[in-house]
């Protein structure tokens, strides 16, 4: 019933009230009617204008959460662009096998690319803050370490100039963390400058993994003032790099205790030495899952391997029929270590036979 036809009928019932027992009586019986009325209704009153705040507020969360989770599809669409999905890369380079993987919680990229055909550079780099703002950030930080690289300057110089345009403009202050090498093809050397990053892990062929805990300076965008100092070392047959982001070693189980350097650094020395990139990737991978045990992550898990097989990935044996054996068995170990489709690895077969 309405709230109209109740007032109808207690008005009714007040001049009914009235003709029996006059004015005075039918107050006194009517008050006993509109006290309850009033209460109850006031309670209706206030529970629809509760009713109508929370579906209000229910609409506007609703917006604001569509409003978000649309930002953050655009920001995963950046990310997803940050960093190749297809290995191996570069099938025709012999020279070294390269992995790379990224799980975004927030905003991280990486990068590799050749400056001739004699200079690989890749880099691992991580940013301040979260959402659409940030994945830009990383997007202009990465673009600017690779121009800068392409356009001829040396690493230290190349990252300084980096941070000087990204303090440009840079009203939200946020800031990046990166780890850029250069691999000279033709000698093995690695020259590299580290900007507040996660150090690397570092393994000579058939030994340990150490980590690279060389600083070059500032974490990019910070100070106008920052300089950045190169590291050199030789890489061997054999070597193997890995590159990280903190969202491996800081990711946490439910204990609150975090994954860790020390965790890391023993899963990496325990893996088999034959374990191409691609594979230690996905041994890190299920070792963190195996740690945190589905808790939630709230930080990125951005991850590059790399492995430099030789100088000059080429087998040079005498055209005798007897060394048919040999190149097989090298074109074969080659194949599988790009992990080429069996369909190609059988044509090539064919060539060589």
């Amino acid at each position: 019933m309405g709230v109209g036809a109740e007032v109808f009928h207690l008005a009714f019932a007040f001049f009914y009230l009235w003709g029996l027992h006059g004015v005075e009586n039918a107050w006194k019986a009517l008050r006993e009617l509109i006290i309850p009325f009033i209460l109850a209704n006031a309670f209706g009153f206030a529970l629809l204008i509760l009713v109508f705040d929370q579906m209000r507020h229910y609409r506007d969360t609703e917006v604001h959460a569509q409003q978000v989770e649309g930002e953050l599809g655009v920001a995963t669409s950046i990310q997803n662009s940050m960093l190749p999905k297809i290995f191996p890369d570069y099938p025709g380079r012999l020279e070294f096998n390269i992995a790379a993987s990224m799980e975004p919680a927030k905003e991280v990229g990486g990068d590799f690319f050749f400056n001739d055909n004699d200079h690989f550079f890749f880099l691992v780099a991580d940013v301040s803050g979260k959402g659409v703002p940030a994945a830009l950030f990383m997007v202009i930080a990465k673009t600017l370490i690779k121009n800068n690289i392409q356009a001829g300057l040396s690493l230290d110089k190349a990252l300084e100039a980096t941070n000087q345009q990204l303090l440009e403009g840079d009203d939200e202050r946020m800031f990046v963390t990166a780890w850029v090498g250069g691999l000279e093809i033709s000698t093995g050397k690695l020259t590299y400058v580290n900007c507040g990053h996660n150090p690397p892990l570092y393994c000579k062929a058939g030994g340990q993994f150490i980590y690279l805990r060389d600083f070059s300076g500032l974490i990019l965008a910070a100070s106008k003032k920052a300089r950045y100092k190169t590291f050199e070392l030789t890489m061997a047959p054999g070597d193997r790099i890995f590159l990280y982001t903190d969202g491996i070693t800081e990711a946490m189980n439910a204990q609150s205790e975090q994954y860790g350097e020390k965790r890391l650094l023993a899963l990496a020395n325990s893996a088999p030495l034959s374990n191409t990139p691609l594979v230690a990737l996905d041994a890190v991978k299920a070792d963190v899952a195996s740690f945190v045990k589905g808790t939630p992550q709230s930080d990125d898990m951005t991850m590059l391997a790399l492995q430099f097989i030789d100088y000059d990935a080429h087998k040079k044996v005498e055209a005798k029929t007897e060394n048919f054996e040999v190149l097989s068995a090298f074109l074969e170990e080659q194949l599988n270590a790009k992990k080429v489709p069996l369909s190609i690895s059988n044509k090539l077969e064919i060539v060589l036979d």
